[in-house]
């Protein structure tokens, strides 16, 4: 069973398991209710707009020398990962969400463990005045700790953690 739609990157799933024998769409399961409406909130940086080339000695987040050459999109966190751009896309995302509603439920997708984990961060660092802080008073005097879980990791290496969080949700 796989919620993977049929693009280049995946053909091979096909090759490999043949056609699928039934198809349940994405607008029948929201029609539905078993899914729930979603927007997309797509960003651009000035990295991917125009394409980012090293400076001389510019080092990769694992401390190698990276490449001479110009990377675009297709190439950010997998051939290169640029800090910059994840700050940027967490900084667009957190100035995004207190224009709108800091509560609403969102899901920012990562290339990799790696590149989820350093979202994560700056995504924290970003709201540490609802992640570290205690709550406001619900009006009768009942704070809380704040919300140490603001902004969770839900990956493969999570495990048990990760289901969690999403249970919680």
């Amino acid at each position: 069973m796989t919620a993977t739609p049929l693009r280049d990157e995946n053909r091979d799933s096909y090759l490999y398991f043949g056609n699928p024998i039934y198809q349940y769409s994405l607008r029948q399961g929201i029609d539905d209710g078993f899914l729930a409406p979603y927007r997309v909130h797509r960003i651009v940086t000035q990295w991917d707009a125009t394409g980012w080339r090293p400076s001389k000695n510019d080092l990769d987040r694992y401390g190698r020398e990276i490449p001479d050459e110009v990377y675009t999109t297709t190439d950010f966190e997998r051939r290169v990962a640029l800090r910059a751009r994840t700050q940027a896309v967490a900084r667009h995302l957190t100035d995004f969400l207190k224009k709108t509603d800091r509560f609403a439920k969102t899901i920012v997708f990562c290339v990799d463990q790696d590149h989820a984990s350093e979202m994560r961060t700056a995504l924290n660092n970003l709201n540490t005045d609802l992640i570290g802080h205690p709550r406001p008073s619900d009006g009768r005097g009942a704070g809380g700790e704040g919300y140490p879980d603001y902004v969770c990791r839900v990956t493969a290496d999570e495990g048990d953690i990760g289901r969690g969080h999403i249970d919680k949700g």
